[in-house]
C-alpha cells in the first residue's frame, strides 16, 4: 500500500515591516553632520513638509542619542539650513562608553537563531535596566539605558533596537499611547515574521521574569497601544515565536 498523503499545512504569509526609505543625498548630508556631531546641516531642493520628514527620520536614530528633541531651520533660495541641539557637551566621550558597554553586552549573547538573540537583549534589558517613573529624570536615550542603567519607555524601545540592530535584526520604535498615557514600544522581524514587543511593560511588571508583551500580534498589541502613526504599525498575525507558544506553555 502507498502511504497516505500528508495534508499541507499552510503558513500564513509573512509581513515584513515597512521599508525603510532610500538614502538620498540630503539625508546623507544630515546623517553625515550628525555623526560628526556638527550642529549645523544644509540640504537642499527640499520644501518645509519634507524637511521635517527628513529631519524626524533623522531624530528617531536611536544610535544618535546625543541629539536634543529640539532644533531649528530657515529655507532660503532653495537651500535648508537645520541647526540641531546637543545633548551633552561631552558626547564624543560618551559615545566612547556606550561602545564599550554594548560590546560587553553582545559578548554575553549564546549561540541562537534571531529567535534567540532578541529574547537575550529583551532578558537583559529587563534584569539590568530600571524602570524611572515619569518625572524622576529624563531617561529618553540610549546612553541613559545602557550605562546609566535607567531610563522610561522610550530609553528602553530605542536600547532594544539599537541593540537588535547591532546584532541584525530588523527592529524599530513606535511612539504612540497606551492605557491613556505616552508611550514608546518595538515592531521587530523574527524569522521574516513581524512581531511587536513591550520591554517596558514586561520589566514593570514584577520582579519575577515576564514575557506576556514578547513577539505580539498586531491585534494583540492594539488591544492597549495606539501608534501615533498607524502606518508604523501595520497588520502581523504570525505567533510561532511568541513566547509562550514556542514554549509550549499555552493551554487551550
Amino acid at each position: 500500500e502507498h502511504p497516505r498523503p500528508q495534508p499541507v499545512r499552510e503558513q500564513p504569509p509573512r509581513r515584513q515591516a515597512p521599508a525603510e526609505p532610500p538614502m538620498d543625498d540630503n539625508m546623507r548630508a544630515l546623517c553625515a553632520a550628525v555623526e560628526g556631531m556638527q550642529t549645523t546641516a544644509r540640504v537642499t531642493g527640499v520644501d518645509e513638509k519634507q524637511l521635517q520628514a527628513l529631519v524626524h527620520r533623522v531624530m528617531i536614530k536611536p544610535e544618535y542619542f546625543w541629539l536634543d528633541s529640539r532644533y531649528s531651520y530657515r529655507i532660503q533660495n532653495g537651500v535648508a539650513e537645520v541647526f540641531f541641539k546637543l545633548k551633552y557637551s561631552n558626547a564624543p566621550y560618551l559615545r566612547r562608553q556606550l561602545e564599550q558597554v554594548t560590546s560587553q553586552i553582545l559578548a554575553g549573547m549564546p549561540r541562537g537563531d534571531e529567535y534567540q538573540r532578541a529574547l537575550y537583549l529583551h532578558d537583559w534589558l529587563c534584569a539590568n535596566v530600571t524602570y524611572l517613573k515619569r518625572g524622576e529624570r529624563t531617561g529618553q536615550d540610549i546612553y541613559e539605558a545602557l550605562c546609566l542603567r535607567c531610563c522610561v519607555c522610550a530609553g528602553f524601545s530605542k536600547a532594544y533596537a539599537y541593540l537588535m540592530q547591532k546584532v541584525g535584526i530588523q527592529c524599530a520604535v513606535v511612539e504612540g499611547d497606551a492605557r491613556g498615557e505616552r508611550h514608546a514600544w518595538n515592531r521587530v522581524v523574527i524569522g521574516g515574521n513581524l512581531y511587536y514587543t513591550d520591554v517596558t511593560w514586561d520589566r514593570e511588571t514584577s520582579n519575577r521574569r515576564c514575557y506576556e508583551w514578547f513577539n505580539l500580534t498586531s491585534a494583540q498589541m492594539l488591544e492597549s497601544h495606539r501608534p501615533e502613526n498607524p502606518a508604523e504599525m501595520p497588520a502581523s498575525t504570525a505567533t510561532a515565536d511568541n513566547y509562550y507558544r514556542r514554549n509550549g506553555l499555552l493551554l487551550s
